[in-house]
């Protein structure tokens, strides 16, 4: 999710992409990427560029009631609202002697670098982010968390008729007709400053999941999977119909599965070695059948060996779900003093864009990464300052999985069937 930078941030990444290649494309150096209402154009006498006009502001019809605020009980917030909005921009040329063939040119030289950008990846948002640190390293903008956010941002063509253009122009301040064009950003997640409460994990899960399409995944089993040292531990089954093919891949978030970790028990059931240092958090997980094509050997090259430039995509699966959840190898219980760092091992390794967050009993404090830190990293320092004083129970939570807590599993005791650990025993000096 993103905070309230989020919308002048699009803008600014926006700008960055096309102040990349529009001056270059048009070799006119002097060319200018500005942001300001279209009546103020007219006061560029001596340049010519593009003037990019967030005009409007719209609630995003996919979100309108995802992740309403809800309550326990009790009265307390236990889910934060979340705000979707879609951004629609007037894009509109101008040029020093209101020369009408340059403004057609840098339209179209715009409209083919948006086509060439449908998505606002994290990559280019780090540029955007770079370029802006190079001229004023403390612009508020570059606190915007945007390449974090669940969602992609697009950017798509949204063609307005000249009514609607002119209402556009003339809404406010007469000025005269420029010729332009728009564009739709989505979708923009603006999360809630307020953190809720975060609840003790259900124990029993009851799931069913029907799906249509094939490949078919109806389940993952288990759906959650702990680290663990032995890695015969560390197994999933995907279950499902029409799984087998000639070449079966298996991708988890973006990382391909290696062959040697799949093995193919049927058409309906795959079973996947998980690797020791997949990042934790929640995952997805695909299946994907490939076809050859008839000058390849096995999908391979036949003079390198390599897997073949000729591979044709056949069809992916839908889209499955499991926890991957990290594992704390410090011992416990501890008693730590509040505002000395806590030093936490843990496996597996934490990668540098990761989300980390200790949960002290209900509630979560959030952890900034050392980003002199050498990643993937196996050891935090943990800031204490804000933790309660008093015995807790202790959680670690990595991209939205959870460290296991521990059950009592003795039936004469008081606390049977309760979580009884790690627990951490906060003191003060």
């Amino acid at each position: 999710m993103s905070n309230y930078l989020a919308i002048s941030a699009v803008t600014a990444v926006l700008k960055y992409i096309l102040e990349r290649e529009l001056p270059e494309e048009l070799d006119e150096s002097s060319l200018r990427i500005t942001i300001k209402p279209p009546h103020l154009l007219n006061t560029l006498v001596d340049l010519s560029g593009l003037n990019i006009f967030l005009y409007q502001i719209s609630l995003n019809s996919g979100y309108i009631n995802q992740d309403q605020p809800r309550r326990d009980t009790r009265g307390r917030l236990i889910s934060s609202p979340l705000v979707g909005v879609d951004l629609h921009y007037l894009l509109t040329p101008f040029s020093s002697d209101n020369n009408e063939l340059l403004n057609q040119q840098i339209l179209a030289s715009a409209m083919r670098i948006l086509q060439e950008n449908p998505v606002l990846t994290r990559e280019i948002i780090g540029e955007a982010f770079e370029s802006i640190r190079q001229i004023n390293h403390s612009d508020p903008i570059l606190k915007s968390d945007i390449a974090s956010q669940r969602e992609n941002i697009r950017i798509v063509y949204k063609p307005l008729s000249l009514d609607e253009i002119s209402k556009i122009l003339f809404s406010n301040i007469q000025t005269n007709y420029r010729l332009s064009i728009t564009y739709l950003v989505t979708v923009v997640l603006i999360s809630s400053k307020v953190e809720p409460l975060h609840a003790l994990p259900v124990q029993k899960r009851k799931i069913l999941v029907k799906q249509y399409n094939a490949p078919v995944i109806e389940y993952i089993e288990p759906d959650i999977v702990p680290w663990d040292s032995n890695a015969d531990k560390m197994k999933i089954k995907i279950i499902g119909k029409d799984l087998i093919s000639d070449k079966i891949r298996v991708v988890i978030g973006e990382l391909e599965i290696l062959p040697d970790f799949i093995s193919v028990n049927s058409s309906k059931e795959i079973s996947v070695n998980l690797p020791a240092d997949l990042p934790a958090g929640i995952k997805t997980l695909r299946v994907i059948h490939g076809l050859y094509d008839d000058t390849s050997v096995d999908g391979r090259d036949p003079i390198n060996n390599s897997i073949s430039d000729q591979e044709h995509l056949a069809f992916k699966s839908n889209t499955a779900y499991f926890a991957f959840l990290p594992k704390i190898i410090t011992e416990f219980p501890l008693q730590v003093t509040r505002g000395v760092n806590l030093k936490l091992d843990l496996m597996p390794p934490v990668e540098k864009k990761q989300k980390v967050e200790i949960i002290i009993g209900e509630q979560r404090f959030n952890q900034k990464l050392d980003e002199n830190d050498t990643f993937p990293v196996t050891t935090l320092q943990i800031k204490t300052d804000n933790f309660p004083l008093g015995k807790s129970l202790f959680r670690l939570r990595i991209d939205e999985g959870e460290s296991l807590l521990l059950a009592d599993q003795d039936p004469t005791s008081n606390t049977f069937g309760k979580y009884i650990g790690p627990e951490i025993e906060v003191i003060t000096q």
